[in-house]
């Protein structure tokens, strides 16, 4: 997609609320939060303005909607495998859903994210630390346009490890989407026609391998 400059944005207002509770309880660490936010002039920065004619891409715009509200809720957990025999191990959950509404136009915000949730098994050493990640979204259910592609759920695998070497060089490498699964992303198809010819552009990538070196001084 390409976006459009807008001119005659204007700055948004905002009032939220938050409300979270933390325990920690032996092995077992937890946070839980909600929050609600009510905007003027709300920046929604994938507007949907028609189809590049030279490309067939989608052009999206940043515009202001007058009156928006959202809310949602965060959770994650994270277990200490330690006292079950696997020193350095862990298990970790994290969750969040929010939702959004033009209370203008009476419709939903497709450009929010639908529910998420990622859970994690790995090992932290002193000097290494290796994670399996599972990572999930739920089907695109918000859609205020009918005629819009609705991105499905999909659910991804990821290995990631780092080696500390010395105190100024560390390593990491990562394996994504190991399953090598096709991906549409709500966050990357918001406004996308479902007729779009071109829909296969705006997958994520596939089975995709990074190594990086660090130098600390």
């Amino acid at each position: 997609y390409a976006a459009l400059p807008n001119p005659d944005l204007k700055p948004e207002t905002s009032r939220g609320v938050d409300v979270g509770l933390r325990g920690e309880h032996g092995p077992w660490q937890w946070t839980v939060t909600a929050h609600a936010t009510r905007y003027r002039d709300f920046i929604d920065s994938r507007r949907n303005v028609g189809i590049d004619p030279a490309t067939g891409l989608l052009l999206f715009q940043s515009v202001n909607r007058a009156r928006v509200d959202t809310w949602g809720a965060e959770a994650s957990a994270r277990l200490a495998l330690d006292d079950l025999g696997w020193r350095g191990g862990y298990l970790r959950f994290a969750a969040s859903r929010t939702r959004g509404v033009d209370r203008t136009a009476d419709l939903w915000l497709a450009s929010i994210d639908p529910l998420r949730a990622v859970l994690g098994a790995g090992w932290r050493g002193d000097a290494a630390g290796v994670e399996l990640v599972a990572s999930a979204a739920a089907r695109q259910r918000d859609i205020g346009d009918a005629s819009a592609f609705v991105a499905p759920g999909y659910a991804v695998v990821d290995v990631i490890a780092d080696w500390t070497l010395s105190s100024t060089w560390r390593v990491e490498a990562a394996v994504f989407n190991v399953g090598d699964r096709r991906v549409w992303d709500a966050a990357d198809t918001a406004g996308v026609p479902a007729s779009s010819t071109v829909l296969d552009r705006y997958t994520r990538a596939g089975r995709n391998a990074r190594v990086t070196l660090t130098a600390s001084f």
